[in-house]
């Protein structure tokens, strides 16, 4: 596809992706993430992912901040 965009790094992980790692929920997850991006332990960065049937959808992603 012409108009993809570029992969997602992969330091780079969407909230479904570490609620898998982690064994949590989604709500649980994000509730974890967004205090650790208030509390500064992560960055979200926006990434636009392919979706059945929708194209291409923005997707926040997070990572742990490099001190």
């Amino acid at each position: 596809d012409l108009h993809a965009p570029p992969p997602v790094p992969a330091d780079w992980k969407s909230v479904v992706q570490l609620a898998g790692e982690w064994g949590l929920s989604r709500a649980h997850a994000y509730l974890l993430i967004r205090r650790g991006v208030d509390g500064g332990l992560l960055e979200e960065k926006t990434f636009r992912t392919a979706t059945d049937g929708r194209g291409y959808y923005p997707v926040k992603h997070y990572r742990e901040k490099k001190h």
